[in-house]
């Protein structure tokens, strides 16, 4: 009999926890040897009752073959407790399953910034929203985006993750082959393909209200973090908060509107001391420098990638570099620097590099968009802006454009130089009129 079918007997033996098969894998080497174990030698196990070792008197492997021939059939791997490829992160929680059942790619966890994100069922529009974006920002700044495949905030955090072209894992409350919710079949699909589905329970296995909060304990077991997007007084979502705190793992959350229902949870974490999560890169900042070859500097501008997806021009296609601002260009993406200043040098490049107004007006637009948060918006970053203004880089159209953000959307605060207040007043003449009749490229 071969040593998987054993894995497989001690797993299916009705009646035992899986702290007692746990317990029974650190007193005997194998699963093997448990099998062929003597009752008083069961015994000497550490919280084994007599009871729990009468169970193992039965040495019926038919749910084993059965369990076997399925997996073979759905293209569904086993890995076990032992296995080199069982990632250790996982391993060293308290209560690890003693197998997985992966359809897919497993990723490699423990190299891998995994975020667990989870939230209620029944969200609202905003949760929906931010689930996605965030689901985004995470994928598009190299993190795995592990969550649970149920209806509400699991479904759309998976949908913009994939939509970033990241890498991502679903943990079931039911076996890999079962589709619940019935509406998230495509997904279950986009999921295998791009990453894996993981679930504890053998093919066949229905869904089970009691399943999905002993799930949990996975979800956040595989991630180094658990990001709670949006959660009533009482969800699930907050069990694996709990869980994740347990287990050593940072919890975030998203804040919402102090009288939504759905977001009690979440302001309350943050109250008692959750990270705080509005874009991917909060996050992931924290990991960076644990992961410098897998985070990018995608993440820091995570929200605003959702929305102009469609309008960036792809750098291979519409870039027209010169030789040596392709060598810059080739530097900066080898070597992240994860800085203000490498987003800003990078943007300057596509700025400087592009002939059509159009797509110098976009790109000036992205680097307003870098300070969305107030991150960048700074003395230094101002300076920069007024360089190139100066040096007449972006034309006039763009000096009006920055002129205008700055008067209207900039607050000017105690450290801007006079010289900008100076230069607003200077291009109001330009403004006043293309407010009220709209902005020519031209």
């Amino acid at each position: 009999m071969s040593a998987l079918k054993y894995w497989l007997w001690l797993t299916e033996l009705p009646g035992l926890t899986n702290q007692t098969r746990l317990a029974l894998l650190q007193h005997f080497p194998t699963p093997e040897d448990v099998y062929y174990a003597e009752a008083e030698e069961v015994l000497l196990t550490e919280g084994i009752t007599r009871e729990q070792a009468i169970l193992l008197e039965n040495k019926d492997c038919a749910a084993a073959d059965r369990i076997l021939a399925d997996c073979q059939r759905l293209n569904v791997n086993i890995l076990t407790l032992q296995d080199a490829g069982y990632p250790n992160r996982l391993r060293n929680i308290y209560d690890p399953p003693c197998l997985l059942y992966v359809r897919g790619r497993l990723p490699a966890f423990d190299d891998e910034a995994a975020v667990a994100v989870v939230g209620t069922r029944d969200c609202t529009p905003y949760g929906v929203s931010c689930a996605e974006k965030l689901g985004h920002g995470l994928a598009a700044g190299g993190a795995v985006v592990v969550s649970g495949l149920a209806r509400g905030i699991d479904s759309a955090a998976l949908r913009g993750a994939l939509r970033a072209g990241g890498t991502v894992a679903a943990v079931l409350g039911n076996g890999t082959d079962v589709i619940y919710p019935p509406e998230n079949q495509y997904l279950y699909e986009d999921v295998a393909a791009a990453g894996a589905l993981v679930s504890e329970y053998p093919p066949g296995t229905p869904p089970d209200g009691r399943h999905f909060p002993v799930r949990n304990r996975i979800l956040s077991g595989l991630s180094l973090a658990a990001l709670v997007v949006e959660a009533p007084e009482r969800s699930g979502a907050l069990i694996t908060a709990g869980t994740a705190l347990e287990q050593g793992r940072d919890v975030f959350a998203v804040p919402g509107p102090i009288d939504a229902p759905a977001s009690v949870g979440c302001n309350r974490l943050i109250r008692d001391g959750a990270g705080l999560a509005a874009s991917g890169w909060d996050i992931l900042s924290v990991y960076h420098s644990r992961f410098p070859h897998r985070l990018c500097f995608s993440a820091h501008l995570g929200l605003w990638r959702c929305e102009f997806t469609n309008t960036i021009p792809d750098d291979s296609q519409s870039l027209n570099l010169s030789a040596t601002d392709s060598r810059r260009l080739k530097h900066l993406n080898t070597f992240h620097k994860f800085s203000d200043d490498f987003c800003i040098q990078l943007l300057y490049v596509r700025v400087l590099t592009h002939k059509s107004n159009k797509a110098v007006y976009i790109y000036a637009v992205l680097l307003l968009s870098c300070n969305a948060a107030a991150k960048f918006y700074d003395a230094s970053f101002q300076r920069f802006l007024l360089r190139l203004i100066v040096f007449g880089h972006l034309g006039k159209t763009l000096i009006r454009y920055l002129a205008l953000n700055i008067i209207l959307v900039k607050p000017l605060n105690d450290g801007v130089e006079f010289v900008y207040p100076c230069l607003c007043l200077l291009q109001l003449p330009f403004f006043i009129p293309e407010c009220f009749f709209g902005f020519r490229f031209g």
